[in-house]
């Protein structure tokens, strides 16, 4: 029989990792606790930065996985020190060579496109969108004969003669063991653990998560059998959200066909930018957070009872989980709405890729967006007190005039009025992983290895910082891929069989 391996999470760095595995002869179980597969994966922009690909090469862009490394040294700034440089190099130096094992399963990718501070265009983006890397792992997983159980959630690790073989599970309120050799944790993040983010984020414990479903199941059971977290306070977020629109956005829906994904790859290449921004905005309106220029310019925030509740220049998404509601709006006058309808001042964007401002709002997010000829008026429209929200307003513009540090911040005075909104805090993500080696084993708080078991993405972060875009998702398919392959030979060598 062949060895076996237990994959416990289905979304990307999973998928990557039974996929590698059972490449390697190995027989998979996959389990996903959510009914669907995905993971956060299928939530995101859908971006990977790499250096030395073939889309590069092709657009006459000469690069290294150096620079590449160089560069994220840049990004992880004051926190240089606490990033795991050893797994850093890893990421560069495998991020290019993904890129087009990705593209060998049939993902298409447009780009690269540029984002500051790295000095070469490196972003990747999967079209149509982040669920094409889903569709073809998926698809190479059935044809692996990678068995993949959805709705099934891992409750512990199984452990026979000092190593990890399988976990166990309720199915249908029946306890079962699913066993083999090796088992890949790739159960994601744990932002939406009320338990975990208690022991190493207590400042987010009431802010809510990006994916509800990302409550560090994987971190839970490793921890249990003496496993150790890395950089467990650091976190992306809290940041700024919209809800997602009462319908999802129609590019969200499209079907990952090759022939629609190399037809928009085509459209991004030649079409000018004014016949393509259509297309682009509802994403663009739908997953992004506004701005903070927008606050540097004299927009202010304010909760449901229309009263300003911290300084919008000092981090404000960590103060709005503690108003009423957990929400605020975002309110400008015409002067800066006028402002951030051309470039170069915009409310979101996708990267080098493009931008949205107000008047996209208006018309794409007529949900979010509101606007009036007085303040009285804005604050009906908002179910807010006019009367509040006019002395909130007064009382900036007050300060403003007597205020010398006010910089480019100016009294909201120019009718009319208009609001983003509601606004959400959410912890996209957080940074905290476990302790790994360079061939993805989780070990205990005293360095050794904890034999048979295995973790990837985020739940396997082992202390790398993952600043800017494009980086989350490379490590998840770079880790899994590694973990799984080396999970499989942990397997043959234990002789361990899937039941």
């Amino acid at each position: 029989m062949r060895p076996g391996v237990v994959v416990v999470g289905a979304g990307g760095s999973g998928l990557a990792a039974a996929v590698a595995a059972a490449e390697a002869g190995a027989a998979v179980t996959c389990l996903e606790k959510a009914p669907e597969i995905g993971g956060t994966t299928a939530l995101s922009v859908g971006s990977i930065t790499a250096a030395g690909t073939r889309l590069q090469a092709s657009a006459g862009i000469t690069d290294s996985p150096d620079g590449h490394y160089g560069d994220m040294t840049v990004l992880a700034g004051s926190l240089l020190d606490r990033d795991n440089p050893r797994l850093r190099r890893i990421l560069v130096d495998s991020a290019a060579d993904t890129v087009h094992w990705l593209e060998s399963l049939g993902v298409t990718f447009a780009g690269p496109y540029e984002e500051m501070p790295h000095k070469l265009p490196r972003m990747h983006v999967a079209l149509p969108n982040s669920r094409s890397y889903i569709y073809w792992l998926e698809r190479r997983c059935r044809a692996l004969g990678v068995v993949i159980h959805t709705g099934v959630r891992a409750a512990s690790l199984v452990t026979r003669g000092g190593r990890v073989c399988g976990v166990e599970a309720n199915v249908d309120g029946v306890v079962r063991h699913f066993e083999g050799g090796a088992v890949v944790l790739a159960t994601g993040d744990y932002s939406a653990s009320p338990e975990l983010k208690a022991r190493y984020l207590p400042t987010c414990v009431d802010i809510d998560a990006i994916n509800e479903r990302s409550t560090g199941d994987g971190h839970e059971m490793a921890l249990r059998e003496g496993a150790t977290v890395c950089n467990g306070d650091l976190a992306a977020g809290p940041k700024f959200r919209f809800k997602a629109p009462p319908r999802p956005a129609w590019a969200a829906n499209l079907p990952p066909h090759r022939w629609l994904a190399r037809s928009m790859r085509l459209a991004l290449r030649l079409l000018p930018p004014f016949l393509l921004r259509p297309f682009l905005l509802p994403t663009l309106t739908s997953y992004l957070a506004p701005e903070p220029s927008l606050f540097a310019h004299g927009a202010i925030l304010v909760n449901r009872d229309g009263k300003r509740f911290t300084d919008e220049l000092d981090a404000p998404a960590r103060f709005l989980p503690a108003q009423p509601g957990k929400v605020g709006y975002l309110v400008m006058d015409e002067r800066i709405a006028r402002m951030f309808s051309r470039w170069p001042h915009f409310v979101s964007t996708a990267p080098g890729v493009a931008y949205a401002y107000v008047q996209d709002y208006a018309r794409i997010r007529k949900d979010v967006y509101t606007k009036a000829d007085t303040i009285e008026a804005l604050a009906e429209a908002l179910s807010l007190p006019p009367a509040a929200l006019r002395d909130t307003i007064e009382a900036n513009n007050a300060s403003l005039a007597t205020r010398p540090d006010a910089g480019k911040r100016a009294p909201l005075s120019e009718g009319p009025f208009h609001a983003l909104g509601p606004l959400y805090s959410w912890v996209v993500v957080t940074q905290g992983g476990l302790a790994v080696d360079e061939d993805h084993h989780v070990l205990r708080e005293d360095g050794n290895v904890i034999q048979g078991l295995f973790a990837a993405g985020n739940v396997g972060l082992g202390g790398l910082l993952m600043a800017g875009h494009g980086h989350y998702l490379g490590w998840a398919f770079i880790s899994g891929r590694r973990a799984g392959a080396r999970a499989a030979q942990a397997a043959r060598i234990a002789g361990g069989n899937r039941t």
